[in-house]
């Protein structure tokens, strides 16, 4: 797992119990809505209704590029999984540039918050998602 699915379902399960996104943080939000519109991807992937392939999934994502385009005030991982999963939705329905747009927000997201650097005061566990986080981002530029 690239990403920490239970900290993921706490979050959703915490917004839902509230009917409301007030109790999560921002990137937590775009990596929701992201999640959301890769997930359409898999749906289209057996549809017989090629020429619609990715499109259930352009409101989703234009929510997480939202938030990622408001220059977010406290950055975290979360930010950096939206913009690469942004990135990764872009491409996949062959709108390139935009899809190099959050690759590159995605690798200014994983330096400005230290991704390439070890970080021995943190958890192993929160260590090792964030050292996958920085590998996937690298090998995604690649």
């Amino acid at each position: 797992m690239i990403f920490d699915w239970d900290h993921f379902i706490e979050c959703y399960n915490a917004a839902y119990k509230r009917r409301s996104f007030a109790t999560v943080s921002s990137g937590w939000i775009a990596l929701f809505y992201a999640v959301l519109a890769v997930s359409t991807l898999l749906a289209a992937e057996g549809s017989v209704d090629t020429p619609v392939y990715g499109l259930e999934g352009r409101h989703l994502i234009e929510q997480t590029t939202k938030i990622l385009g408001g220059g977010p005030e406290h950055l975290e991982s979360d930010h950096c999984y939206a913009a690469l999963l942004a990135s990764m939705y872009y491409v996949e329905i062959n709108e390139r540039s935009a899809g190099r747009k959050y690759l590159t927000c995605a690798v200014e997201l994983a330096y400005d918050i230290g991704l390439h650097e070890e970080n021995e005061t943190l958890p192993v566990v929160e260590s090792e998602y964030r050292r996958r986080l920085w590998w996937w981002v690298y090998s995604w530029d690649r």
